[in-house]
């Protein structure tokens, strides 16, 4: 029996990226959309890149407990943050000294809701691909 492909290994990861627009109005990108532009139209962007644990059942587990109103009910705005706040590890986010900022609650929860909204619809397209997303809405 292959036991690699029953467990999910501790440092399994999925990088997901968007990308935004340095001046004006903000626009946000992904991947594909970015991959798409003229390159002269490229440089007006940055990537904003997050590296995602790809969840185990037992983080598929507090994902689903995180994401629970009151009544017992599920709500997407809690199960978008608790994806967020349980599976992000680390990102290319540095302050003025180039120094990494570290992955947090208080600073995932200051990011711009276009901004989050991206990187959830992204991260969960990608565990559709691998076949997890609805594992962890069964969980």
């Amino acid at each position: 029996m292959q036991f690699n492909r029953i467990f999910v290994k501790s440092d399994e990861t999925v990088d997901i990226s968007v990308y935004f627009s340095k001046e004006g109005n903000i626009d946000v990108l992904s991947t594909q959309s970015y991959k798409a532009l003229p390159d002269e139209d490229k440089e007006r962007y940055d990537e904003f890149r997050v590296t995602f644990k790809v969840p185990n059942f037992g983080a598929a587990k507090m994902i689903m407990r995180n994401s629970l109103d009151d009544s017992g009910n599920m709500h997407i705005g809690l199960f978008n943050n608790a994806l967020l706040n349980l599976l992000a590890v680390s990102w290319n986010v540095t302050d003025e000294n180039e120094e990494e900022i570290p992955v947090d609650v208080a600073k995932l929860n200051e990011m711009r809701p276009d901004i989050a909204g991206a990187l959830v619809q992204l991260l969960t397209d990608k565990l559709d691909e691998l076949k997890i997303y609805s594992s962890i809405l069964l969980s």
